[in-house]
């Protein structure tokens, strides 16, 4: 988070929308919001992928100037959020064999590092990388530098994702001329800011339904231990909705107004409520609608299931279950 005489400013790159947050710092080091700006991103963002410059440069220009008028100040850099399609994590071990009891020493480690960055991945990139817990000899460890042993083992979770995602990013906010104080994985500040302590010890899953994906962020004993991205979001039951004969506008508008994940519907009088009277003359009832919405909930939850089995870990082992944000949670 950049600061700037105390003040905070980031902005996260949706979807759905770009939002702005500028937020002022404390001495007690509380954070207090103060101004919020949102502007649609569909035209040039899809499924977190900047495909149009033009429109991106514009729009991120445009909440620096909102957010400058609401707190009378210039704003000079910010902390950058974004996410993707592309996004998934590999895990990855890197060996050292001394051949006698050795001191585990800062250099080695540095060593480790720079070789697990080395990892072969193609043509995707790698974004971070969380340090799990290292073998020291027999020993698990999360601190082994000092450690006495025969040899050593680094393992690593890195985050990798297409080079196109954030490299179309950075090129947005060069070519608006806004410094970048750093890079943020969304959904990793997100767990990190909306898990527990308790939560992360004891293993939870964030469920990030947004519009266009849902990314899926396992922890357990305190480290990020999986992430992936799903290409399906809210806006799939939007599309599912249109193919009833339905206008875009009408069915989003339909979708949070009246839609409900589960289908619940006691009596027959209700299942045949007709909620509009469809172009082709037949009618959308509440059966109907609910069905279509419930079908498409259930496949994305299907395949966020899907994703924590794949991260070796099953809901029996995080204690602390699924957390849900993003838009599509509602």
């Amino acid at each position: 988070m950049a600061t700037e005489d105390f003040f905070i400013i980031a902005i996260e790159i949706g979807s759905s929308n770009v939002t702005g947050v500028a937020a002022k710092k404390s001495p007690d080091g509380t954070i207090s919001v103060q101004a919020v700006h949102r502007e649609p991103s569909s035209s040039f963002v899809r499924r977190g992928m900047i495909y149009n410059m033009t429109r991106s440069v514009q729009t991120i220009n445009s909440i620096k100037e909102r957010l400058e008028e609401r707190i009378k100040r210039n704003i000079t850099q910010v902390y950058v959020g974004f996410g993707g399609q592309s996004i998934y994590s590999v895990f990855n071990k890197v060996n050292r064999v001394f051949g006698s009891e050795t001191q585990v020493t800062k250099q080695v480690l540095e060593e480790l590092w720079n070789e697990n960055l080395r990892m072969d991945i193609g043509t995707k990139t790698i974004l971070d990388t969380v340090p799990q817990e290292f073998l020291a000899g027999k020993e698990h460890t999360l601190l082994p530098e000092g450690n006495i042993a025969d040899r050593i083992e680094g393992r690593y979770l890195n985050i990798v994702a297409r080079s196109s995602l954030r490299t179309n990013v950075e090129n947005c906010f060069n070519e608006a001329g806004i410094p970048v104080a750093g890079y943020k994985l969304t959904a990793v500040s997100e767990a990190n800011s909306i898990l527990t302590d308790s939560e992360k010890r004891s293993g939870s899953v964030l469920v990030d339904f947004g519009a266009d994906t849902t990314t899926v962020v396992v922890f357990k004993d305190n480290l990020l231990r999986f992430i992936s991205v799903i290409p399906l979001g809210s806006d799939n039951i939007t599309k599912d909705l249109v193919s009833l004969q339905l206008e875009k506008e009408e069915a989003e508008s339909l979708k949070i107004n009246q839609g409900s994940a589960e289908l619940d519907i006691t009596t027959q009088e209700e299942a045949n409520y007709i909620i509009k009277k469809l172009p082709n003359g037949n009618d959308l009832t509440r059966k109907k609608f609910g069905e279509t919405i419930e079908a498409r909930t259930k496949e994305i939850l299907i395949n966020v299931k899907q994703q924590i089995e794949d991260s070796g870990l099953d809901m029996g082992s995080l204690i602390g279950g699924a957390v849900l944000t993003g838009g599509g949670s509602n």
